[in-house]
């Protein structure tokens, strides 16, 4: 239980992390949506909408599965098998996804180009553009990304009972495992239950102001 529990924090606090700061920089280089190459991209992005993920399940297995038999070890118990197989996680959840970049793109477009401007003047390059001015503008788009996409990420099911072994395995995939045809651990799936809503909870209590007002943005004129 508590190996599954460690896995599951470790995945989903790497893949936000990550995810964010990918997508900030995506946001960043399609803000303004002004040139036709920006369309393009951001056009392939909201693409994957309509794709439903079992479509594409069995090829983006194939494709990790193959990448990953590159490297020594892969195919024993193991290390290298088992910190791969979470790389695959962490690589599946950061993967650009709509969602974020239509938010990050907008929250970038609606802070006004004279800023980055000013910024340039005094010396600030891109890099410390971003650091020291843009992410601490985007604190509201940034926990409202947590807050939405936290529970997608640590719930996560499908991808983890696929790609993972039982010894190796996250928190629900860990529940589904307990469930047997003639016995059933009833204490152990209710405490992994409890697990795997306590973290939510307690994320949305603590930055739910920054949610509420992420929501309403914009919704009122003035």
């Amino acid at each position: 239980f508590w190996g599954a529990l460690g896995r599951t924090l470790l995945v989903t606090i790497v893949s936000l992390t990550l995810a964010i700061i990918l997508s900030i920089f995506t946001g960043y280089g399609l803000s303004g949506l002004q040139r036709r190459d920006q369309m393009f991209v951001f056009n392939l992005y909201l693409l994957q909408m309509v794709i439903p993920a079992m479509l594409i399940l069995l090829p983006q297995f194939l494709i990790i599965q193959w990448v990953f038999k590159l490297f020594p070890g892969y195919d024993e118990p193991g290390a290298v098998r088992w910190g791969l197989q979470l790389l695959s996680i962490v690589l599946i959840n950061i993967k650009g996804t709509a969602l974020s970049t239509m938010v990050f793109t907008a929250a970038i477009s609606s802070i006004p180009k004279e800023l980055e401007d000013s910024a340039q003047i005094d010396g600030a390059g891109s890099w410390q553009y971003v650091r020291f001015i843009l992410i601490p503008l985007l604190r509201v788009p940034i926990i409202s990304i947590i807050v939405i996409m936290l529970p997608l990420i640590y719930n996560q099911f499908l991808e983890p009972y696929v790609y993972l072994d039982p010894s190796n395995s996250t928190l629900l995939p860990f529940i589904q495992s307990a469930v047997g045809q003639f016995s059933t651990n009833f204490q152990l799936i209710y405490s992994a239950i409890l697990a795997s809503v306590l973290p939510l909870v307690l994320v949305y209590l603590l930055f739910r102001r920054y949610f509420i007002q992420g929501v309403m943005s914009g919704a009122i004129k003035g």
